[in-house]
């Protein structure tokens, strides 16, 4: 890289219409990430992984807190 040149950051894209990342789900219930992480992992909350992080459908989100509070 030529020092002229000044490094490109990507910006993370939002979300797909409906879905919420980790660390949205995590704000709106008022817990911490690893909570949802583990609620992931553990306790069936439904989630998938594209392009290497969790997105929450928010109606799987409020349905798994419903059913699970």
């Amino acid at each position: 890289m030529k020092t002229t040149e000044k490094k490109k950051f990507r910006r993370k894209a939002q979300p797909p219409a409906g879905y919420v990342t980790v660390q949205q789900a995590a704000e709106y219930l008022g817990i911490c990430e690893k909570s949802i992480l583990r609620y992931i992992k553990y306790y069936g909350l439904p989630a998938a992984k594209p392009a290497g992080r969790y997105l929450i459908s928010r109606a799987d989100l409020e349905r798994w807190m419903k059913e699970n509070g």
